[in-house]
């Protein structure tokens, strides 16, 4: 299966950034959606990941739902809250705390399970990305 291409010519990287406790799991997103063709910034928390959100746009926000300071519930609220226009993919290894009606709402674009597949991981981010 071919995949999309996010990148013509003249135009700019799509923007992620990832948010988890896990330094490890935000290394490897990162390395593989950078050789993906992305910009990838990474936050350690809901808060971190605020304040980046608040300085700069991105075109999709993919959270851990567990972490210390703010969680992944909050941020996506705090998001909902100020409005900001970022598509979202939930991973976490909690995937039911998280119903229909609330993931449309947050415009949760996805969701992906840990551990991660990485075949999983680029799908999902591919669909996000075309989602309108």
């Amino acid at each position: 299966m071919a995949r999309a291409n996010f990148k013509s010519f003249g135009e700019r990287a799509k923007k992620i950034l990832v948010v988890d406790d896990e330094s490890d799991i935000r290394d490897i997103l990162s390395d593989v959606l950078t050789s993906e063709g992305f910009e990838v910034n990474t936050a350690e928390n809901g808060a971190a990941a605020l304040q980046i959100l608040l300085k700069a746009n991105y075109d999709l926000l993919i959270t851990d739902l567990n972490m210390p300071q703010m969680d992944g519930i909050e941020l996506l609220d705090r998001i909902y809250e100020k409005n900001m226009e970022v598509k979202t993919i939930i991973m976490s290894s909690f995937l039911s705390q998280i119903n229909t009606e609330y993931a449309k709402r947050r415009r949760v674009s996805g969701c992906i399970s840990k551990p991660l597949q990485l075949d999983e991981l680029i799908a999902t981010v591919e669909d996000g990305l075309e989602v309108n």
